[in-house]
C-alpha cells in the first residue's frame, strides 16, 4: 500500500486564486442577498460609502445563526451540492458568502443574532496569509460597526461587513452604487414584487428603496406574450415563455430607454434564466442564435428549479463541449420542435 502524506496548499497563493474568481461588485452583493433570502429575510438594508474609507455593510432580518451555525457558515464549501434542499434555497456550494466577499475585500466580518444571542466571526485574509493557516477570528469590538445598532434592536438577523475593499475605485464609487441598484432591481424583481402572495422583499441601498424592474414589460398592452410551455428534463419541469416587447412607437422615449437597459436592446435580447425565482443569466442566446437587430425585442423567460443544479452546473462547465448534454441546447431543440423558432418571432 502506498504511503499517504498530507501536502497542504499554500494558503496565501490559494487565497489569491480564490479572490480572482471574477465577481463584479454588484454580482458579489447579489450572492449575499441569496443567503438572506434563503434565511427567510424580507427586509435587507445595505450601507456602503467610499469616504473616509470604503466600507460595505448588509443587514437582514432573517432567522439568524447560533455561534456553532455561524462557524459552520464561515467554512468554505460548507454545503454538499448534491443534497436535496428547500425550494427557496438560492445557494448551492456553501461558497457564495465567502468567495463573493473575498473577491471584493480582505476582511469579512459576519455578526449574527438568534434568539437574542449575538455571535461574531471574521476572516482576515492578510492574517491567514501571513500564518499560512485558516484561522477564523472572533472580533473583539463590534459595537461601533455600521448597522450594528440596528441589528441589536432585532430579535434575529445577520450583519455582513466588508472592510479593506481593494477592488473598487473610490473615485467613481457612485457608479458602483448605480450599477448595484439596477442589477438588484432586475435579478430580484420577483421577490421585490412578491411571490405567491408572500410578503414582498424590502431592499434598501443607503436608505433608498429598490424598486422591481421586470424586463418583459408585462403590464404594457402592446407587449406580446405566448402561452407558457413546459418540458420535462432530468425529472424536473422547466417552463418557457417568449415575449416580444413593444415597438418604440408604442412607448414614450423614457420607457423605451428604460427597457433597453444600459446594455441596449440588441445585447438584452434572448434568454432570461430564473432559478428559484432569481434571475441567474440574461441577455444571451447561449450560442443557439446570433444577436440580431431584427430580434432585439425578443426576450424568452425560462424557469428552472434548484433541483437541477448539478445538470445546470455541468451545462456551464461543458458549454463548449459537444460530448455533454447541455440544458441550453435541449431547450433550444424543444423550441424548434414546437415550431417556435426565433425566426418566427
Amino acid at each position: 500500500m502506498a504511503k499517504p502524506e498530507i501536502v497542504a496548499p499554500n494558503v496565501e497563493n490559494f487565497v489569491d486564486y480564490l479572490r480572482d474568481i471574477g465577481y463584479s461588485f454588484e454580482v458579489a452583493v447579489a450572492d449575499l442577498i441569496d443567503n438572506s433570502i434563503t434565511a427567510k429575510a424580507n427586509n435587507i438594508q445595505i450601507y456602503t460609502v467610499a469616504k473616509p474609507d470604503l466600507i460595505f455593510a448588509l443587514l437582514d432580518n432573517g432567522i439568524g445563526m447560533t455561534e456553532s451555525e455561524l462557524i459552520e457558515a464561515m467554512r468554505l464549501a460548507t454545503k454538499n451540492p448534491k443534497e436535496k434542499r428547500a425550494k427557496n434555497d438560492l445557494g448551492r456550494f456553501g461558497l457564495g458568502l465567502k468567495t463573493a466577499s473575498f473577491s471584493q475585500c480582505k476582511k469579512l466580518t459576519v455578526i449574527s443574532k438568534k434568539a437574542g444571542e449575538i455571535s461574531a466571526r471574521q476572516w482576515d485574509l492578510d492574517y491567514i496569509s501571513k500564518r499560512n493557516e485558516w484561522y477564523l477570528l472572533t472580533p473583539s469590538k463590534i459595537e461601533g460597526l455600521p448597522l450594528f445598532a440596528e441589528l441589536n434592536l432585532q430579535k434575529n438577523g445577520t450583519l455582513i461587513l466588508w472592510q479593506d475593499l481593494d477592488r473598487c475605485n473610490k473615485a467613481n464609487f457612485t457608479n458602483y452604487i448605480d450599477r448595484l441598484v439596477k442589477h438588484l432591481s432586475l435579478v430580484f424583481h420577483r421577490f421585490l414584487e412578491g411571490i405567491d402572495n408572500q410578503k414582498a422583499l424590502k431592499l434598501f441601498v443607503n436608505s433608498n428603496s429598490i424598486k422591481p424592474f421586470n424586463p418583459f414589460n408585462v403590464n404594457h398592452p402592446a407587449t406580446q406574450q405566448t402561452a407558457v410551455e413546459k418540458i420535462r428534463l432530468y425529472g424536473s419541469t422547466i417552463t418557457i415563455q417568449p415575449f416580444i416587447l413593444p415597438h418604440h412607437s408604442k412607448l414614450s422615449q423614457q420607457e423605451y430607454e428604460l427597457y433597453a437597459t444600459e446594455e441596449g436592446y440588441i445585447k438584452s435580447q434572448g434568454f432570461y434564466l430564473y432559478r428559484g425565482n432569481r434571475i441567474l443569466i440574461y441577455g444571451t442566446w447561449w450560442g443557439l442564435h446570433r444577436a440580431l437587430d431584427a430580434h432585439k425585442l425578443v426576450r424568452i423567460k425560462i424557469d428552472i428549479p434548484n433541483s437541477m443544479d448539478v445538470e445546470l452546473h455541468q451545462s456551464f462547465e461543458f458549454y463548449y463541449c459537444s460530448n455533454q448534454i447541455c440544458i441550453y441546447c435541449l431547450i433550444g431543440q424543444h423550441l424548434h420542435q414546437q415550431h417556435h423558432s426565433i425566426q418566427r418571432w
